[in-house]
């Protein structure tokens, strides 16, 4: 079965509670601020969680939360370690291997949780092939893709049963060190400015660097070593 995007079937579901959209294939798969997500159809996983009712004080940790339980679930299968990229980029020796795109409406907040894992496939395009890989191609095995769904569907709904809980430790521990830049000099940008300095705290909310002004974490567009 294939469909433009998850993300639009997704927005599309009119009837109320939680759904989850799968599609073998993604036609017009989509990425932050514009970008395409290709797939290879059969092979990867392309899917979007319509959560609602979801009780949280601050939402804009979900930006955050949600990429750390995708990475626990996929190292949790594979017995790779995964590295984050901000804001929504997983990596495996310095290439990409998944992407999370979260798009929020509505009053109450109904927010749409994109997910595309490279699982099974073995190639890419030229223009993604020294940028991309796949579970398969690290592992040299391939996956049981609806069981992955599954796991991913437990792991998320545990996180969010934390957050929902005010339990951030174990996910901001895990953002923490996965991202790998504490302590290090950063440039982030956001808003079109750029600002630098040494990274001295990182949570789920908020990054602060050495200048010691604290900045929400969500309105960060990327955070990189500098």
């Amino acid at each position: 079965m294939s469909c433009d995007s998850t993300q639009d079937l997704a927005h599309e579901d009119h009837e109320p509670g939680c759904a989850i959209f799968w599609a073998d294939h993604q036609t017009k798969g989509r990425g932050r601020q514009g970008h395409t997500w290709h797939d290879d159809a059969g092979k990867d996983l392309s899917l979007t969680f319509k959560v609602e009712g979801l009780a949280l004080a601050n939402s804009a940790v979900l930006a955050a939360a949600i990429p750390v339980a995708t990475l626990l679930v996929i190292e949790q299968t594979s017995g790779l370690r995964v590295a984050l990229k901000w804001p929504n980029d997983l990596m495996v020796t310095g290439r990409k291997l998944a992407g999370i795109l979260i798009d929020t409406a509505g009053t109450p907040p109904t927010h749409h949780v994109g997910i595309g894992v490279n699982v099974n496939r073995t190639g890419f395009p030229p223009e993604l092939r020294g940028s991309a890989t796949s579970l398969a191609l690290l592992t040299g095995r391939e996956y049981d893709r609806e069981d992955l769904l599954v796991q991913l569907a437990v792991g998320i709904e545990e996180a969010l049963v934390e957050l929902e809980r005010g339990r951030t430790d174990r996910l901001a521990s895990v953002f923490r060190d996965r991202l790998g830049l504490l302590g290090k000099r950063v440039v982030l940008t956001l808003g079109g400015e750029e600002r630098s300095g040494r990274l001295s705290a990182i949570d789920l909310a908020e990054v602060v660097l050495d200048s010691g002004e604290p900045v929400p974490l969500g309105v960060v567009q990327k955070l990189v070593q500098g």
